[in-house]
């Protein structure tokens, strides 16, 4: 199994602080120097770092995704829905998801 590269491999890699190399490539480079943040970049694409979407939703405790469910006649007004509100969620940093609700069977329907 392929190893990931993590920020700490970074910084090993160039003798800096775990915590200079996070702030360089979360885009917090305010107190990173011109210089170090190039090498922080240039070091990252080299040895294939990416980041771990799973491991920054569970920091962050929200995973920015949001499902809508539609009933499986659709309708202009639900297409209409499905579009405004993408838009609207997209731009808000949200993944939307969209799943389409099938016929659900009657308590009897159930039972015979």
């Amino acid at each position: 199994m392929a190893k990931y590269v993590t920020i700490m491999d970074i910084a090993r890699e160039l003798g800096i602080s775990k915590s200079t190399v996070s702030r360089a490539l979360s885009g917090d480079t305010g107190n990173v120097k011109a210089e170090t943040l190039k090498k922080i970049l240039e070091t990252a694409g080299r040895m294939g770092y990416h980041r771990n979407e799973l491991a920054v939703n569970f920091r962050q405790q929200s995973t920015h995704n949001i499902g809508i469910i539609i009933p499986e006649i659709v309708t202009t007004f639900y297409m209409t829905f499905i579009n405004d509100a993408q838009a609207i969620l997209r731009k808000q940093g949200y993944k939307v998801m969209i799943a389409i609700l099938t016929r659900i069977l009657s308590r009897r329907e159930r039972t015979f």
